[in-house]
């Protein structure tokens, strides 16, 4: 998947339904073989053997190099029907908090963290096509849940003046920098990651 030809490596499990967004800067296979690694490495950490990937043309060369889990590649041309429906609701979702915001332009790390957080959230309620109608898969696969009162105070790309802690402390030096929220951090206290406008990274 490609948003503002930023590309991601998209992944959904058919009965859990949890959805996997990464940023890939490379394209190469080495990178792509790790990247599809990782996301196997999600369900083995919880006790679950893949044992067969849906992927398109593109992984082919990837058969025999995942251990015990099977590509299933399918025809030239041809992409797999459940991630590519996926991809169009996070590119949706994107496109509508796109929307919302006041910029012309936005960062290359801001659009990733914008997708990250559309799958976040898509991630947090319970899926029709899922094994549950009342545990998400995030819930399912982290044993964690969002909560509105903690993960909900501040919307996506909101204008922030964010604390920083200057050392030494007793200067007359300004205490916030000016940001713009990338959504929660998903951790139980209910942090937030933002992006800092001055040095352009991301401030936690």
């Amino acid at each position: 998947m490609k948003v503002n030809g930023l590309p991601f490596l998209v992944s959904v499990s058919l009965r859990i339904d949890l959805v996997t967004a990464e940023f890939m800067p490379s394209m190469t296979i080495p990178k792509l073989r790790a990247g599809v690694e990782r996301a196997i490495r999600v369900y083995q950490n919880k006790g679950l053997n893949v044992v067969t990937s849906m992927v398109d043309g593109q992984f082919d060369s990837m058969r025999g190099t995942l251990g015990s889990t099977d590509l299933n590649v399918t025809k030239a041309q041809k992409h797999v029907p459940v991630i590519k429906c996926k991809i169009q609701v996070i590119k949706e979702r994107f496109r509508a908090i796109r929307s919302t915001l006041p910029f012309k332009l936005l960062p290359s790390r801001v659009i990733i963290k914008g997708v990250t957080y559309c799958v976040l959230w898509m991630n947090a309620h319970p899926s029709k096509a899922g094994v549950s109608n009342m545990f998400s898969p995030r819930e399912i696969m982290t044993n964690t849940r969002l909560d509105y009162l903690k993960h909900c105070k501040v919307p996506f790309g909101t204008y922030c003046q964010v604390f920083q802690e200057n050392q030494p402390s007793n200067t007359d030096l300004e205490r916030t920098v000016d940001a713009l929220c990338l959504g929660p951090t998903g951790n139980a206290q209910g942090g937030y990651k933002f992006f800092c406008l001055d040095t352009r990274k991301k401030v936690v």
